[in-house]
């Protein structure tokens, strides 16, 4: 956990091999289009883009679609199309284990 409010990530992640820096978002946006996917921006909150030394990883939580998509950041990055069956299906997950 960041020791400040004011940390540019939100959690550091134990992978057993390295710790990452893990930058959390949310979503609450529904599809606009017919291609049931949501568009996302990728900024902080002052509206400045992250470096790519400030995080590891982007999870970015979808109200709508009920889960996760983890990427792996890079400096690319500026805005996202989240669909779970689309081109980042691979990196979506609800967690839902089913116990």
């Amino acid at each position: 956990m960041p020791l400040l409010d004011s940390s540019v990530y939100d959690v550091i992640v134990d992978t057993g091999k390295r710790l990452v820096k893990v930058q959390i978002k949310a979503t609450y946006k529904e599809p606009t289009d017919r291609k049931n996917s949501v568009h996302v921006s990728i900024a902080r909150i002052n509206g400045r883009e992250y470096k790519v030394s400030d995080i590891d990883f982007l999870a970015i939580y979808s109200h709508y679609f009920k889960g996760f998509f983890v990427f792996k950041y890079n400096k690319i990055m500026s805005a996202l199309r989240l669909n779970p069956d689309g081109l980042h299906k691979s990196k979506f997950n609800n967690f839902d284990l089913d116990l």
